[in-house]
């Protein structure tokens, strides 16, 4: 019996906590919670990692720290953290190195059978548009405030985690959400710390000085602030008695709401500051507002008490602890990781000569050059003049480069030097596959994904243009979807880790835009097929698995058996037609934002229909019996092509039955080498 189900089942002695980002505001006051105010049990152990300690931006670093306490339990609080403009300088780097102390951090927590982890989000992952007040229910339901998106998005991918490990393992680690945490130990960096703290060094300094105090912001913005030793307290609860994967809010009512001016009079008291308070409505406010419900929180706890928000910022401010802190930071080795970025960014080999035209022609490196797609690209540029004069096409597999692999992938890059990416390598499969693997296609195409985008920054790549797919567009929605609607509300849940993996990729091009002005773009294909295609009937996609089928059946002389009702309904595109449109998107597509590539709404075919035409290109006579115990995934996801119309109106597609009968014939002739 492993250790997670001997502590599951009652066997294992008391809790071994390891806590990360313990040098931290929230994580210094759970050690005093613990060790000052009893709140560790009889034979408990608690560690407290800093990170001194270990870089959890490292797998190596993490998984070493995890050998050498090996905990039962994980609080898990490390982060790179800032304030309101710091986000808005560095949305990529929130982005990158949050997503990969997370996924260290639980996946080690996975490998050493860890009962629980109690990871910390923030309310800044909640749409910036929605109603209030906001709950553990409206996580996804938008995109959250633009001026923290990177971040945001990293704590948001949290949950999505947290859900695939209970889905493929059984894993129930879970989030809290805490409103705006505040106390002893935070980081009172004036630049790139958070409100209050930031409030209480600005005034601090005033008194100190003689000088006005410059408030940023008009003052108006509303906020629910925590007070650090509650929400410790409070973080011991969930660790003990929380039992849900769904993440819960931790926060004051929403009566106790308060706006930043209030809170600057509350620092003015505390410190006794009486000069001049100046708000400076240059800066930006940030989200107005982003009241949270406690509902949840106090039908587990309706009689935990808050600290009153005045003693609380007496305490704080008058903590022994404040000088020694203004200039702490939670991972000092993030902050130099960003700063090698920043000097490989000035060393780039070919950015700037390639777009004032003084470089010759294209370099172009695709990524899952085996595939259906890569293929297709390969035989139009090779056998039907899609290569210009002068350009280099190389078309990369997985049996060259594994890139999931960071070294790998810089190895590749490196070898081939390209000025442009088509980046399709991705783990991909089919609902079935989708459905039990969602933790694996979330991580391995997340790897997958930054290794590509980082390496190709830092070799000065540029254009790359990624490929996700229409699964990427919420389950709940109003149809025809278009490119605006992509982070709308949550993806369908059969294939959540996939679809979301890929949605990231627009994040990290969206960030790579803000902060180095790179205009690396995606495009959105509806289902594809073709030659090359993987035909495993268990986990490859509709089209390919009923051609597979078919074929089989006929050869055989028994029904075809069918998965599902039939009835859904799918936009089909052939992966010649994708590959045309792929280098029309290289060569002429100059937006980040990603553009659908599909037929248009009057093509949608039922599944039947599909059936029916693989059936006529096979000749197939036999017996067709749906399978309705198997799922239709989702029902239909309708796709608007009116912006690829507004730029290529004449476009024609090749007829779907025309190229359903040329992959039909093709999986045929080449039945022993192609992939099943």
């Amino acid at each position: 019996m492993t250790r997670d189900r001997e502590q599951m089942n009652g066997l294992v002695g008391p809790m071994r906590v390891l806590v990360t980002g313990s040098s931290g505001l929230v994580g210094r006051a759970i050690e005093r919670v613990v060790k000052e105010e009893g709140g560790e049990r009889g034979g408990e152990e608690w560690i407290f990692l800093s990170s001194k300690d270990a870089n959890l931006m490292s797998a190596e670093e993490t998984r070493a720290a995890f050998e050498r306490h090996r905990p039962t339990h994980v609080i898990h609080l490390a982060a790179m953290v800032g304030g309101l403009f710091r986000n808005m300088r560095q949305n990529l780097d929130f982005w990158r190195n949050n997503v990969f102390i997370n996924d260290n951090v639980l996946q080690a927590a996975h490998e050493f059978g860890v009962v629980k982890v109690v990871s910390c989000l923030s309310t800044c992952i909640f749409p910036d548009k929605t109603t209030y007040p906001i709950d553990e229910t409206m996580i996804h339901n938008g995109p959250p405030h633009e001026s923290n998106f990177g971040y945001a998005y990293a704590k948001r991918m949290i949950d999505v985690q947290n859900r695939a490990y209970f889905q493929q393992y059984g894993r129930r680690y879970t989030a809290v959400i805490p409103t705006n945490v505040f106390g002893p130990h935070d980081n009172y960096n004036i630049e790139d710390g958070h409100v209050l703290p930031g409030l209480i060094h600005k005034t601090y300094l005033a008194k100190k000085e003689g000088k006005p105090l410059q408030v940023w912001g008009s003052g108006r913005a509303l906020r629910q602030f925590i007070y650090s030793l509650d929400l410790a307290r409070l973080f011991l609860w969930v660790l003990r008695e929380y039992n849900e994967v769904e993440p819960i809010i931790l926060s004051v009512g929403e009566e106790d709401e308060l706006s930043i001016k209030f809170a600057a009079d509350s620092v003015v008291e505390a410190l006794g500051f009486e000069g001049d308070v100046i708000y400076d409505t240059s800066k930006s406010d940030g989200q107005i507002k982003k009241t949270a419900s406690n509902v949840k929180l106090r039908k587990y706890l309706p009689d935990f008490k808050f600290t009153p928000f005045r003693a609380a910022i007496k305490e704080t401010c008058d903590c022994t602890f404040f000088p020694p802190n203004f200039e702490v930071k939670y991972y000092p080795d993030v902050s130099s990781f960003t700063r090698q970025t920043s000097q490989r960014e000035q060393q780039r080999p070919h950015t700037g000569e390639q777009m004032d035209g003084s470089v010759g022609p294209m370099r172009v490196l695709v990524t899952g050059g085996s595939g259906l797609v890569g293929r297709a690209i390969e035989r139009v540029v090779k056998q039907e003049g899609g290569e210009k004069a002068g350009e280099t096409w190389i078309f990369l597999s997985s049996k060259e480069t594994n890139l999931v692999s960071a070294e790998e992938t810089r190895a590749a890059f490196e070898r081939h030097r390209p000025t442009h990416v088509i980046h399709l390598a991705a783990m991909v499969g089919g609902l079935y596959r989708n459905m039990r693997q969602n933790l694996d296609f979330w991580r391995n195409n997340v790897h997958i994904n930054d290794n590509v985008l980082n390496m190709s920054q830092e070799f000065g790549v540029v254009k790359v243009v990624s490929c996700l797919s229409t699964c990427v567009f919420p389950d709940k929605t109003t149809y025809p979807i278009d490119e605006t609607m992509m982070h709308n509300g949550a993806p369908h849940e059969s294939n959540n880790g996939y679809a979301y993996a890929k949605r990231m990729i627009d994040i990290h091009n969206r960030a790579l835009f803000q902060q180095y002005g790179l205009k690396y773009t995606s495009v959105i294909p509806t289902n594809m097929f073709g030659p090359h295609d993987n035909y495993n009937i268990e986990d490859g996609h509709v089209m390919p698995g009923l051609i597979h089928k078919t074929y089989l059946a006929k050869k055989e002389g028994k029904p075809l058996q069918v998965w599902g009702s039939g009835r859904a309904l799918r936009q089909f595109i052939y992966s010649l037609d994708l590959a045309r449109l792929f280098l029309w998107v290289l060569r002429e597509y100059n937006e980040v934002e990603p553009i659908i590539l599909s037929v248009g709404e009057e093509d949608e075919l039922t599944v039947k229909d599909a059936v029916d035409a693989v059936v006529e290109a096979f000749g197939f006579k036999g017996e067709v019996i749906y399978d309705t115990s198997k799922s239709d995934g989702q029902i239909k996801k309708t796709a608007s092509n009116a912006k690829l119309r507004k730029y290529l109106p004449d476009f024609k597609f090749t007829p779907f039955k025309k190229a359903v009968k040329e992959t039909c014939d093709w999986f045929a002739a080449n039945y022993d080498s192609a992939r099943k």
